[in-house]
């Protein structure tokens, strides 16, 4: 199973969170002018980190609101096997570069695997989150950490302790 609960996940209820309008009566994708700061900032998560691709940034798939519903919630996703999927995908389609590079390199280096070195693409303006759009979306820094929330409401397992 790639989700917890995925027998709840309803496509109309979850193109009515993230488009922000509750008279939608069809599910489809969702423009990112639709969404608040926030939802947009959880959007690039998914489509830098969950399934990494180049292409339309401005549109989500059903796939990337369920994601996003999933990393919102706190319901668990089985990463592992989303990132196989993923790859097996990539690989089928041409055109495409093999995703998750640098954790695959940081494995192949932890398990003493040669591997040649390709220089990383630059980062570009948009790989970046400035203060300002951070504090657009609720985010509260402390002790140089952002967080979802603060004191009580903070949203972080207790195996994330800071070292």
């Amino acid at each position: 199973e790639v989700w917890e609960e995925s027998k709840y996940i309803k496509p109309l209820e979850i193109t009515r969170k993230f488009a922000n309008n509750s008279s939608i009566n069809v599910e489809r994708r969702v423009r990112l002018i639709e969404m608040k700061h926030f939802q947009r900032f959880v959007h690039f998560v998914v489509m830098k980190n969950v399934v990494p691709r180049f292409g339309k940034r401005d549109t989500t798939s059903f796939m990337d609101l369920t994601y996003m519903d999933h990393l919102v919630s706190g319901r668990k996703i089985n990463f592992p096997r989303v990132m196989m999927r993923h790859m097996a995908y990539v690989i089928s389609v041409k055109d495409h570069e093999l995703p998750y590079g640098d954790w695959m390199s940081m494995i192949f280096d932890a398990f003493g695997i040669p591997f040649v070195d390709k220089k990383g693409e630059e980062l570009k303006r948009y790989d970046y989150f400035e203060e300002t759009f951070l504090t657009m979306c609720k985010l509260k820094r402390e002790d140089g950490i952002w967080w979802i929330g603060t004191g009580e409401n903070r949203r972080r397992d207790a195996d994330d302790e800071a070292p």
